[in-house]
């Protein structure tokens, strides 16, 4: 396991190879990244033909406690995914996570104007089936087609998470988007909070009035906000908490 770290400024030079992480790839078994900082800024990358993040889940890989942010997309796609956070293991786990001020948009539209869909999620993605997200708050980020805060590109699980105040440039599901899933994101996502959730079990689209930037505990939300207390009991959880 990794923990009390921040990774900053690193990068991906490798071609041709789909397995990226811009500053942590984790596979081959159940690795645990606790509470750590990943800080996008000065990211590079030569990596012109695969997904790139700053922290890529494979196999049983976890995430928790960590906060990532300022991740900026820079590949020319090659039909893959760019973002924060990209689950892409069938029990890859990110709980207990800020990932904010993420963005995808460099090149999402072609010579001949048309979008590429791969160019959704900036925040996270859901790579592959049997993602789950919990207990995290996507924020800030933006991406060039849709989903800007989370993107299932395979069907994945959500549940108490707040993804809220995303940009996308298609300007719809700008905040959760599935990319060719039969499956609603109302039903992968449960007592969450995200403009697309309407409908879907404790599930809620009101405005979680998080605190903004700059202030003091920033992104978090107090007794006014309509997700406060309201969220699923978990196993892991601490009795005391909300």
């Amino acid at each position: 396991s990794i923990s009390g770290s921040t990774f900053a400024r690193n990068q991906t030079r490798a071609k041709f190879i789909d397995n990226q992480g811009g500053a942590l790839w984790l596979s081959g078994g159940a690795a645990v990244i606790v509470d750590c900082v990943f800080d996008g800024h000065g990211l590079g990358n030569n990596n012109p033909d695969g997904p790139t993040a700053l922290i890529r889940l494979l196999d049983s890989g976890v995430a928790e406690r960590c906060t990532v942010f300022a991740f900026k997309g820079a590949g020319n796609g090659g039909g893959h995914y760019h973002a924060g956070v990209i689950l892409d293991g069938a029990n890859a786990v990110l709980r207990n996570s800020l990932v904010y001020a993420c963005s995808n948009t460099w090149k999402s539209v072609d010579s001949k104007g048309n979008r590429n869909p791969k160019y959704s999620g900036a925040g996270v993605v859901v790579k592959t089936a049997g993602g789950l997200v919990e207990n995290c708050t996507i924020v800030n980020n933006r991406s060039g087609y849709c989903g800007a805060g989370l993107c299932f590109g395979a069907q994945g699980m959500v549940r108490n998470t707040i993804a809220w105040g995303n940009e996308a440039e298609l300007g719809f599901e700008q905040d959760i988007f599935t990319n060719g899933i039969n499956k609603a994101v109302t039903e992968m996502c449960t007592y969450s909070c995200a403009p697309e959730l309407t409908t879907g079990d404790g599930n809620t689209a009101a405005d979680p009035k998080l605190r903004p930037a700059g202030k003091k505990r920033p992104y978090q939300f107090g007794s006014s906000s309509p997700c406060y207390d309201t969220a699923l009991r978990l196993d892991w959880m601490d009795e005391t908490a909300v």
